[in-house]
């Protein structure tokens, strides 16, 4: 009896052994079968959402047409004139991009967010700046404020490189401000050109020949600037370095707005002017103010007039006036052609001057003798007089002592 029941409770428990595991693999064969009919599902739901989504991206015949019109966006480069700041007295370039069938304009624009907090990185080249796309009426405004003139020149680009610049222009406003700007090397006007050849192809774009005597940048500078903004130029001038008096040709010798618009109604592109030669003014420019009597050059004239009295009148306190000025100046022209006369070095070395203030007055007198018969001008004229006002200050405590010296023998 007992064997019975012992072998009774062993087919029992296999039995149930058995009757869980089928109910388990029933269970797991369900579980899978489950599974699978929700992927297909998921599968089948995104295909027609995809489905629905390319139909409803796909065009219609009107919005074919519509799109092929050389008319469905409109491209120009924006000319603004120059402002009252340093960073702003060349004036600015930017592009604007519109389509009135989707309600769409804007200004592509390449700047910062805040120059006049940065002003020193802004002449020295190493600010940050990136692409900004800005409504073209927001955008306009601020320069209304300032009674700044804005004009507008058409592209003469095909509907299909106008659709491709709005793309490469945002994506450039994704790429956030990591681009390095330089208003010599990279500024605005410059930074336009390789947008517009990442665009077209380089083998249909006709720029023209250079000329043989294009003046250098300094020398457009001085000329576009002189006369409206003489003291902001005379800051920038301060701080350009050496490649402002590179002599280039074309495209690489473009540093003004105004410039690029010029080259550009000479570049052709499959025979035709690349940009029109009709602006269109979008803000009137305002009224040309007379030049200004005190100009650097003035103040410079002063200064050494200044220098020389001090020689006959008893001014100690006018040598450290002169070294201090000329040491925020060496600060500011940082590696240029002023770094000879302009430095701080003296400020260090004041203490020893009757060891070295002779030999380097002369060295200064060299110096500017050489940069005003450059064939060139490769610094401010102001700057060669505040050179010389700074031989006399340095030439003083000679001077003095043989003055002294000759009326005691009187």
């Amino acid at each position: 009896m007992c064997k019975k029941k012992e072998k009774n409770l062993h087919i029992s428990k296999k039995s149930r052994t058995f009757a869980s595991n089928f109910i388990q693999s029933d269970w797991k064969e369900h579980i899978n079968m489950r599974k699978c009919i929700l992927s297909y599902c998921l599968i089948i739901l995104v295909s027609l959402c995809c489905g629905r989504a390319v139909a409803q991206e796909q065009p219609t015949v009107d919005q074919q047409e519509l799109w092929g019109q050389p008319d469905f966006v409109r491209a120009s480069l924006v000319v603004v004139d120059p402002g009252e700041a340093v960073y702003s007295i060349f004036g600015h370039a930017c592009f604007r991009l519109e389509c009135d069938y989707y309600d769409l304009d804007y200004c592509y624009t390449y700047e910062a967010v805040i120059v006049p907090h940065q002003i020193f990185h802004f002449l020295t080249g190493r600010l940050k700046m990136g692409m900004m796309a800005i409504p073209t009426s927001e955008y306009f405004q601020q320069y209304a404020s300032s009674s700044r003139g804005v004009k507008e020149y058409p592209l003469r680009l095909s509907i299909d490189a106008k659709r491709y610049l709005w793309q490469v222009l945002d994506e450039k406003v994704l790429q956030g401000c990591d681009m390095p700007y330089d208003y010599i090397k990279r500024g605005c006007a410059s930074s336009c050109i390789p947008i517009i050849e990442q665009v077209l192809r380089e083998d249909t774009l006709c720029y023209p020949c250079p000329l043989a005597d294009e003046p250098t940048r300094r020398e457009a500078l001085d000329a576009f600037a002189r006369d409206a903004y003489p003291w902001q130029l005379f800051f920038v001038h301060l701080a350009a370095r050496t490649e402002i008096d590179r002599r280039l040709c074309g495209k690489e010798n473009i540093i003004l707005p105004t410039q690029l618009a010029a080259f550009w109604q000479q570049t052709t592109l499959n025979g035709q002017p690349l940009l029109s030669s009709h602006p269109q003014e979008l803000l009137p420019s305002a009224p040309i103010t007379g030049r200004a009597f005190f100009t650097p050059l003035i103040a410079a004239v002063l200064l050494l007039l200044v220098s020389l009295m001090s020689w006959w009148f008893n001014m100690p306190w006018w040598q450290y006036v002169m070294l201090g000025l000329v040491t925020v100046i060496g600060v500011v022209a940082q590696w240029n052609w002023l770094i000879v006369p302009f430095n701080i070095l003296p400020a260090i070395l004041w203490h020893w001057r009757r060891y070295w203030a002779t030999p380097y007055a002369a060295v200064i007198a060299v110096w500017a003798i050489v940069m005003a018969a450059a064939p060139h001008r490769m610094t401010d004229p102001a700057c060669l007089i505040l050179a010389w006002a700074w031989v006399a200050v340095l030439l003083r405590d000679i001077v003095q002592k043989r003055y002294i010296h000759k009326r005691r023998l009187c």
